[in-house]
């Protein structure tokens, strides 16, 4: 920040008041040198008065004006405020090391540093622009749906009534996948991980429940028929063997990242943006969220805070985030045939938050092997229930069958 710098931002303004239409989210904190004349226009501004370098003269002694002004001042303001904000994160910086030498523990730090950036961030009001760019992004989305409804539509994965439902997946959106045990939640995410992975969209992994190796074992197992038992215990054939180096081989050329040693929000979070800054990954899975740690949270403060912290995510970084989620013990009461919203684990936060949520449901697993109503046989089915769905239908069921083969849900055509 510097005299001439500060003194020509407000020349001119005061020259040309509507200025400040194109650049509202000026904070007079950002003014080292002159931070009360800053403050004295805006606020004129904020309350509908116009404002003159007369006034500005006539209040205040310490500045004077030569009649320049900036032609093209929404360049110059918006890298005065990007100045700001990084003299302001060294400043952060600098105190987070001082800290560290004077003891405090690397949590502490990184909770102040967070603080401190949040500061930053609310002195920069960007109501003007944000409504602008609130607006091209908009027109630029709805062309994007008609494009894709022109290209053949939005279904992505090979479970193409649970695509069409969700309506593909897009970015901003939390989706929440849920079950008990041996349902086959984690399974349904590693299906339509591949089958997005194969079409080119790069997707990050965060498995906090198995290691990189099991899960590439159940990557291989979707794509080959290769038993994950028989991978795990390494009883393999020479052939069977090379099935793996072959399709380990195939997946590495591929834009998939499973992360299995990070289970603190702080780190994983970090990692996701720099995922998605260096390789532009547009979906993002957590298996699962009752797994992922906040210091100093309980467990239920803390599935409330994942949940409002990765919708927030997905927000603002316009990716598509998965939570693979547990079911609450109640779930089990009543012997119940279906899944509802309620069931989810740990905080009515979730369900709050969520766009969409699928609860897949393999009846063999609860030992149901038929409908008590038809009749109908349910061995080997695994159909999918939508309990939410804040852009579509809702309350909708799948009528699906589980090939164990190859682990993979697939859907019934003529149900």
């Amino acid at each position: 920040m510097n005299q001439k710098k500060e003194k020509l931002i407000l020349q001119t303004i005061l020259d040309d008041n509507s200025w400040l239409e194109e650049v509202g989210y000026l904070n007079p904190k950002m003014f080292k040198v002159y931070p009360e004349v800053a403050e004295f226009i805006l606020n004129k501004y904020s309350d509908n008065q116009e404002v003159s370098i007369a006034d500005v003269i006539f209040k205040f002694d310490n500045i004077d004006f030569d009649g320049s002004t900036i032609a093209d001042f929404k360049s110059i303001a918006e890298e005065f405020v990007s100045d700001y904000k990084r003299n302001e994160e060294i400043l952060s910086i600098q105190s987070a090391l001082q800290s560290l030498e004077n003891g405090s523990s690397v949590e502490e730090v990184r909770i102040a540093l967070d603080k401190m950036q949040n500061e930053v961030d609310a002195d920069i009001n960007t109501d003007v622009e944000y409504r602008f760019n609130s607006f091209k992004e908009y027109i630029k989305d709805i062309n994007d749906n008609v494009t894709m409804r022109e290209n053949g539509g939005i279904v992505m994965t090979e479970l193409a009534k649970y695509n069409g439902i969700m309506g593909g997946y897009r970015g901003g959106r939390f989706n929440v996948v849920a079950a008990r045990p041996g349902m086959g939640k984690t399974s349904l995410m590693i299906q339509e991980c591949y089958d997005l992975v194969k079409r080119g969209i790069p997707i990050a992994f965060y498995s906090l429940e198995m290691t990189t190796t099991e899960l590439m074992a159940k990557l291989c197992n979707v794509a080959t028929g290769l038993s994950y038992k028989k991978q795990i215990s390494g009883d393999l054939t020479q052939d069977e063997l090379g099935i793996v180096t072959e399709f380990a081989t195939d997946l590495y050329e591929l834009p998939f990242f499973i992360v299995d040693n990070k289970n603190k929000w702080y780190q994983i979070k970090d990692d996701v943006q720099r995922k998605i800054r260096k390789y532009g990954v547009k979906v993002v899975v957590f298996d699962y969220i009752q797994l992922i740690n906040i210091p100093g949270l309980n467990t239920l403060e803390q599935i409330s805070t994942l949940s409002t912290e990765i919708k927030r995510l997905a927000l603002n970084t316009k990716v598509c985030c998965v939570g693979i989620s547990q079911m609450s013990r109640d779930s089990d009461k009543g012997g119940r045939l279906f899944p509802k919203s309620s069931d989810l684990r740990g905080s009515g936060q979730l369900e709050q938050d969520a766009d969409f949520i699928a609860f897949p449901w393999r009846y063999e697993a609860i030992d149901v092997l038929e409908d008590p109503v038809s009749g109908e046989s349910l061995i080997g089915r695994t159909d999918i229930y939508i309990t939410k769905n804040r852009h579509g239908d809702s309350f909708k069921k799948i009528p699906c069958e589980y090939d164990a083969r190859h682990s993979r849900i697939k859907e019934i055509i003529n149900l």
